[in-house]
């Protein structure tokens, strides 16, 4: 049955208080399916068997405990080749202006 734990993980908008980690921990022992849970800053790793529990009711369980979950944000391929050109260019060329636009403004100064 170790052959089918997946895993998921749930982001946070605060890092969890100590008591609520606790909670977490209990859920293990209280529903079926859930084998572990392990924390990081805004983060919640959850090991669980899928024919047992889904992937939202897991996110229920957590968001019942009074955490407050961020959903990430689904980007398509476009936007995201979109982003990493964008941080390329800023990499490379900088962030001020390029040469080329002043061109025609030498020339005609001169």
């Amino acid at each position: 049955m170790e052959d089918f734990i997946q895993t998921h993980q749930i982001r946070t908008k605060k890092p969890l208080s100590e008591d609520l980690k606790k909670a977490c921990q209990a859920l293990i022992d209280s529903t079926n399916g859930i084998q572990t849970i392990s924390f990081s800053e805004n983060l919640i790793t959850v090991e669980y068997n899928p024919y047992q529990i889904t992937e939202g009711n897991l996110e229920q369980l957590i968001s019942e405990l009074g955490i407050k979950i961020t959903s990430p944000e689904k980007t398509g391929f476009l936007k995201r080749w979109l982003k990493y050109i964008a941080k390329e260019n800023k990499e490379s060329l900088g962030s001020g202006r390029l040469d080329c636009c002043d061109m025609n403004h030498k020339k005609h100064q001169t």
